[in-house]
């Protein structure tokens, strides 16, 4: 009998809470693009963007510090009797905010910094977001434990790995961001 390889049980293991971060957080992005044309569509501004040009160290620390704060949340919420709620939620408001910033941004720029400003998000798609949803998906599963169900019913691991899974990947993350934020900071600051 041939043996699975670990990625693929991984993700066979995990693919329902992924699935469900992975729909909050698309919920909360096509919500956040709804209410930017809602509101522009009624003369009401969703979010003030400033055009003033920001330094390179505090781009790079204000991305940061907000990637680092999110995941700290989701990390700390790991460890609650709630947090398998409410970490979908989380999901959901930060990628409603994700799409209303990416289209005020877009809105505020014109069609002169266009392409420069919407290359600055993709670092933030391509390497945040998905570290963002599996350490969601791994918090939910383990909060799910302290509930006393098992939302992965297929992974029977014990509590410290579990948590050193997420310390782990907390540490991972920190890292990405920091690499994800370094590059948003010199896109952003391209004139």
């Amino acid at each position: 009998m041939k043996r699975k390889s670990s990625q693929n049980n991984y993700l066979d293991v995990r693919r329902f809470t992924i699935l469900i971060c992975l729909a909050f957080f698309i919920a909360g992005t096509v919500a956040g693009a709804f209410y930017f044309l809602y509101c522009s569509k009624h003369g009401v501004s969703p979010l003030t963007i400033t055009s003033a040009s920001a330094s390179w160290k505090s781009a790079f620390s204000s991305a940061f510090i907000l990637k680092i704060k999110l995941l700290l949340v989701i990390s700390i919420l790991s460890f609650t009797l709630f947090g398998s709620v409410v970490i979908p939620v989380v999901d959901s408001a930060f990628g409603f905010v994700l799409s209303a910033s990416f289209c005020s941004v877009i809105k505020a720029v014109g069609e002169s910094g266009t392409v420069a400003k919407t290359f600055s998000f993709l670092p933030l798609a391509f390497i945040f977001i998905p570290i963002f949803i599996v350490l969601s998906a791994e918090a939910v599963d383990l909060s799910s434990k302290f509930c006393g169900f098992s939302v992965n019913p297929y992974r029977d691991s014990g509590i410290y790995q579990r948590v050193l899974f997420i310390i782990l990947m907390l540490a991972a993350a920190a890292v990405f961001s920091a690499f994800s934020s370094f590059i948003e900071a010199i896109l952003w600051t391209v004139r």
